[in-house]
């Protein structure tokens, strides 16, 4: 039986409106624990997150069957 193997991986980068200061040290564990499940639900894995007070970055790592659905 054939097999093929799909990995993708994400950078996605969100910015607060205007680029406001909004995401401060308090609240990040918080907005990525968040994060973290809505990737989770979607069958995806949030490999890394991280950013600054006005914007983040996410590495998400993809299957085939979260992207594709057969």
């Amino acid at each position: 039986m054939p097999q093929s193997i799909v990995k993708m991986l994400a950078h996605i980068v969100f910015s607060t409106k205007n680029r406001a200061d909004l995401i401060h040290p308090g609240i990040e564990d918080d907005l990525f624990g968040y994060i973290h499940g809505v990737v989770k639900n979607n069958d995806a894995k949030l490999i890394i997150a991280n950013g600054t007070t006005n914007h983040i970055h996410l590495l998400v790592s993809y299957q085939r069957k979260s992207i594709f659905p057969i």
